[in-house]
């Protein structure tokens, strides 16, 4: 079901056989400006649904607050939800560690989009401490477009050598430079279950530091089977001397 520009009183009148269905299994709302009131009181609502497996808010304006209400029903034992669309929100370290918090208790979540949000270190403590964990079922994860630093990556690379489950990270377009991409780029040797991975438009990432680290890795590691360079100085010396040997 697609949904557009939806107002209060329709929303409201939505809830009730929203939490009932049986057969609904898959929710657009995308480019909606639903309020935050409104917003909380339809995550409440969904907790009773046990047919729902996608639901897309992508550019509705959720928050950090709203967050705190998505959590809940993340992990609530009715949830049937495999594929979340966070995309294009306001969602910043706060909310990432609301939802994760959440999915850490327990998920059926397989795919999580929360590209173009405003997530850059803190949060992803959290976000680790969800990888790690042996019942993460998360298969797909896009971080595009956020506010990523240096310190966000470096903690992010301590999931690469423990997680079983995830097979598509995309870190395009972030803030991290060499530095912080380094020690991530040298885990990747360690990980046996990433089979794509984008670091596309970093341009802060260069053929001179941690991308001779990352081909090294590639050398060991055995699953990956996509890597996305796209806007990132490569020259082709650099092709010759590391990718080729890889």
């Amino acid at each position: 079901m697609v949904l557009s520009r939806l107002s209060v009183i329709s929303l409201f009148d939505f809830f009730i056989p929203l939490s009932e269905s049986t057969r609904m299994e898959i929710l657009i709302l995308n480019e909606n400006k639903i309020r935050h009131t409104s917003y909380i009181k339809f995550w409440e609502f969904l907790m009773g649904n046990k047919s729902i497996k996608k639901i897309s808010v992508m550019k509705t304006e959720i928050s950090d607050k709203t967050c705190e209400s998505i959590g809940p029903y993340l992990s609530n034992k009715w949830c049937t939800l495999i594929d979340l669309d966070l995309s294009r929100n306001l969602i910043t370290d706060v909310g990432l560690i609301s939802l994760m918090s959440n999915l850490i208790v327990s998920s059926s979540l397989l795919y999580l989009n929360l590209s173009s949000n405003s997530i850059r270190d803190k949060g992803i403590v959290k976000l680790v401490e969800y990888l790690v964990k042996p019942k993460c079922t998360l298969l797909e994860l896009s971080l595009q477009g956020n506010k990523i630093n240096n310190e966000g990556m470096e903690t992010l690379a301590g999931f690469l050598a423990k997680n079983k489950s995830l097979k598509m990270l995309d870190l395009g377009k972030n803030e991290f430079s060499d530095h912080g991409f380094e020690p991530f780029a040298a885990e990747i040797a360690k990980n046996t279950c990433l089979t794509l991975l984008d670091i596309s438009r970093n341009k802060e990432i260069n053929d001179e530091g941690s991308l001779v680290t990352l081909v090294q890795s590639i050398a060991f590691n055995k699953s990956i089977q996509t890597l996305d360079l796209n806007g990132i100085r490569i020259r082709k010396p650099f092709l010759k001397s590391h990718f080729e040997p890889a």
